[in-house]
C-alpha cells in the first residue's frame, strides 16, 4: 500500500465521530467493581482453604514417614537386643555357668 493510500485511511478515521457513551456506563462500571471485589475475595478464601488443605498433605505425609522410620527403628531396635539377649542365654549355658549355681559343688549349706 502506498504512503498517500495509509495517510488518506488514517484521516477518513480521524473524521468519524466517536461512538456514544451508554447512558448508564458509571453504574455499570460501578457494579462489576463491587462484583470483581466479591468475586476476589471469595476466590481469596477459596485458595486460603487450598493452600492450608494442601499444607496439611504435606504436614501428614511427614508425619507418617516419621512414624514408619521410627516404628522400622523399634523393631530392628527390638530384634537386635532380643538377639543379644538370646546370645548371652546361648553362651552361659554353652560355657555351663549354670554349674556354680549348684550348691553341691560349693558346699555354701553345710
Amino acid at each position: 500500500m502506498k504512503d498517500e493510500d495509509l495517510d488518506r485511511l488514517v484521516g477518513m478515521a480521524r473524521e468519524k465521530p466517536l461512538p456514544s457513551c451508554p447512558p448508564a456506563l458509571e453504574s455499570n462500571v460501578l457494579r462489576r467493581l463491587r462484583l470483581a471485589r466479591s468475586e476476589s475475595a471469595e476466590t481469596f478464601g477459596l485458595d486460603w482453604l487450598l493452600g492450608i488443605i494442601e499444607q496439611t498433605r504435606f504436614a501428614a505425609a511427614a508425619m507418617v514417614a516419621a512414624l514408619l522410620i521410627s516404628t522400622t527403628a523399634s523393631v530392628l531396635a527390638t530384634s537386635a537386643f532380643a538377639n543379644g539377649s538370646e546370645r548371652k542365654i546361648l553362651a552361659s549355658e554353652a560355657l555351663d555357668f549354670d554349674v556354680f549355681a549348684e550348691a553341691k559343688i560349693l558346699n555354701i549349706d553345710d
